[in-house]
């Protein structure tokens, strides 16, 4: 099983490494690489992101945001009862 921590000498990394790296698919940072949204380098047919990109995008990663985070419970009001 190989980290997903780079070696200190490594500026770039390969989408699969830094879809590992992100927890997310190749797919999705293909497509983010088609959208602009992560710069990429090509060398010959080799596709690289340098490491600078990626530690932007999860910098600018709204933090606020939780996903999955438990909503409010709504407390149901008992039933009303009518005396008669």
């Amino acid at each position: 099983m190989s980290s997903v921590i780079p070696p200190p000498n490594v500026t770039a990394l390969r989408p699969e490494r830094a879809a590992k790296a992100l927890d997310v698919s190749r797919r999705t940072i293909d497509r983010m690489i088609a959208r602009g949204e992560l710069a990429a380098i090509r060398i010959g047919k080799a596709v690289r992101i340098p490491l600078s990109e990626l530690e932007r995008l999860v910098s600018a990663a709204p933090c606020a945001q939780v996903i999955g985070a438990p909503r409010a419970v709504r407390r149901r009001r008992a039933p009303l009862r009518i005396a008669g």
